[in-house]
């Protein structure tokens, strides 16, 4: 009973983890909401929200890494106790209409700017939890089953955000809403410093570093992590502007985005390669037809349905194949690094690149390609798929050729 008590046990891992990833999504619909007023209620505030808090994500597991390969243990949790505490003088997350200047000349960086100032230091805290309890543990204790952690993370995260519309939203304001999720925060924050000056100050360093993992694995870490983080952002949009602007309609998509991380790294069993090679066949074509112009006219609830099934497909595909190529618990906050890099990099193309550089929505028929692509690849590499020994034969290049939905969608 002693051992379960102890801050540094898995028990009290497993309640950080989860409280921090609950806040960290559960403040994504509060200021997404807060905000939208003030920039017309337009579909493509939330899709800058959304790059934002992928970009604060990435610097989080960034800072994770740093701490963890720069520093010995006890000064890392010194020091993130200390941010920690820092981070609740920020509080409450309630921004000043003085800020709400309508003769911005580029939205999109003045959202960005606006979300920094309100929650920049606590999201960015926050999000570093996961990563960084993980690798504390896995100096202690180096067992694959870590990584499910990372699947309790994203169980929070998805609790969340399946639970404001129901039991936040319409019964609170949003200053109310904001107000108790500072009030949580400072208690969780609490709870974590705690944490890191037990736990750090228990930790030995290792006596020796597994070898790393080869820079081609790290960039398909990437790859699959962008593919997954622009389908789900361009897959909203798309249903955002063109089949139902219904407000948090959002929400479905990036619940089943969360839900995909849950199956893949919670056990492997959830991703069957060869089921969902055949799953990811049917989304990816459906998808890209869907998108002709003889497709415009089909009923709301069916379009919807398409594009969160092809969604969650694609996202199981990503998503199980980065489970499958996740490395040994000594590169863990590396491997978090290069898939919170992806995702924000996912982002950044379809909330910043795309509208500035093309003239239409061509931002999810580029996603679906990339998706198609990464399948090759990924079977490519791989001397178990039942398409390695068949790669250079006819078949392949039909295979090649047929890979290529977004070239059609364009046309």
């Amino acid at each position: 009973m002693r051992v379960l008590l102890s801050p540094d046990s898995k028990l009290f891992y497993g309640l950080a983890i989860f409280s921090s990833a609950f806040l960290l999504f559960q403040v994504q619909p509060i200021l997404g909401k807060m905000i939208l007023p003030w920039f017309g209620g337009a579909a493509g505030v939330w899709i800058v929200c959304l790059l934002f808090f992928q970009a604060v994500l990435l610097l989080g597991y960034l800072y994770a890494h740093l701490l963890m390969r720069k520093f010995r243990a006890p000064t890392q949790g010194r020091i993130h106790a200390a941010l920690l505490l820092a981070s609740i003088l920020v509080l409450p997350i309630l921004p000043k209409h003085t800020w709400n200047s309508s003769a911005s000349t580029d939205p999109a960086i003045h959202i960005l700017w606006i979300l920094a100032i309100i929650a920049g230091l606590p999201y960015f805290l926050l999000s570093s939890t996961s990563p960084l309890l993980q690798a504390w543990s896995a100096q202690k204790r180096a067992d694959a089953r870590l990584y499910r952690f990372y699947a309790v993370s994203n169980a929070g995260s998805m609790l969340a955000l399946v639970s404001y519309p129901f039991l936040m939203e319409p019964w609170f304001s949003t200053s109310h809403q904001a107000i108790g999720w500072s009030f949580a925060y400072a208690a969780v924050a609490l709870l974590l410093a705690v944490i890191s000056l037990f736990s750090a100050a228990k930790i030995y360093e290792p006596a020796a570093i597994e070898t790393a993992p080869a820079w081609k694995i790290k960039i398909l870490w990437i790859g699959l992590a962008a593919c997954g983080s622009a389908l789900l952002l361009s897959i909203t949009n798309h249903i955002s502007r063109n089949i139902a602007a219904v407000p948090l309609l959002w929400i479905i998509p990036l619940a089943l985005y969360l839900l995909t991380f849950i199956l893949c790294f919670e056990r492997s069993g959830w991703y069957h390669r060869n089921l969902f090679l055949r799953l990811l066949g049917a989304s990816l074509g459906a998808m890209v037809y869907s998108l002709g112009g003889s497709f415009a006219v089909l009923p709301l609830t069916l379009s919807i349905l398409l594009y969160c099934c092809g969604l969650f497909v694609c996202c199981m595909f990503c998503h199980g194949e980065l489970a499958r190529l996740k490395p040994h618990a000594a590169h863990l906050t590396s491997f978090y690094l290069m898939c919170s890099l992806g995702g924000a990099m996912g982002a950044f193309l379809v909330a910043l690149v795309a509208p500035r550089t093309f003239s239409g929505e061509y931002e999810l028929r580029i996603a679906l390609g990339a998706c198609a692509v990464l399948v090759l690849v990924v079977h490519h590499r791989d001397p178990n798929s039942q398409f390695y020994k068949a790669r250079w034969q006819p078949a392949w290049l039909v295979m090649v050729a047929l890979a290529s939905p977004s070239s059609r969608a364009f046309a």
